[in-house]
């Protein structure tokens, strides 16, 4: 299978059902590869700058999407509506990873800050502060349990979630 993109794919997410992959562009737009029917369909196009990074929180039925454009928005797939949008101008957001089982998502910043996000609430309930490099990559265990956090210097840290 092949999709036409509007741009160079610089994120992707593949559904937990294998049958959906989710690709950002460095142009900003979201886009969904439908394996069922072989079908490509851009549905999204509001970030300004390259999406660095999309999770799709199963829970929650909601995309999140981290831009070089400082912000992380959250959608609803379903209507493909902005359900809420967080700026981090001083900050560039770079990784996220939603929990499987909770309305929440970590995200990991340039400043090597992770932060936790409660999407019913749209507040940040925890800090984390423990790196001083980017953090590269964040992802929740299959249970929930454990967030893994990898850093730009090679440190990995394990967090109870």
């Amino acid at each position: 299978m092949e999709a036409q993109h509007e741009g160079t794919v610089s994120a992707v997410d593949i559904s937990t059902d294998g049958l959906k992959v989710l690709c950002g562009t460095l142009y900003g737009s979201i886009g969904i590869l439908d394996k069922s029917n072989k079908n490509y369909k851009t549905i999204l196009r509001s970030h300004t700058d390259e999406i660095l990074t999309i999770d799709y929180h199963l829970m929650k039925g909601i995309l999140i999407t981290a831009s070089r454009d400082k912000t992380i928005r959250l959608w609803n797939i379903e209507t493909q509506q902005e359900v809420y949008e967080f700026s981090s101008p001083t900050d560039q957001p770079l990784c996220i990873s939603s929990h499987p089982t909770q309305p929440m998502f970590a995200c990991g910043f340039e400043s090597g800050k992770m932060r936790i996000f409660d999407t019913d609430t749209t507040e940040v309930v925890d800090e984390f502060s423990q790196f001083n490099k980017p953090l590269k990559s964040l992802k929740y265990d299959n249970n929930g349990k454990f967030l893994i956090a990898c850093c730009a210097d090679g440190s990995v840290s394990i967090h109870n979630a």
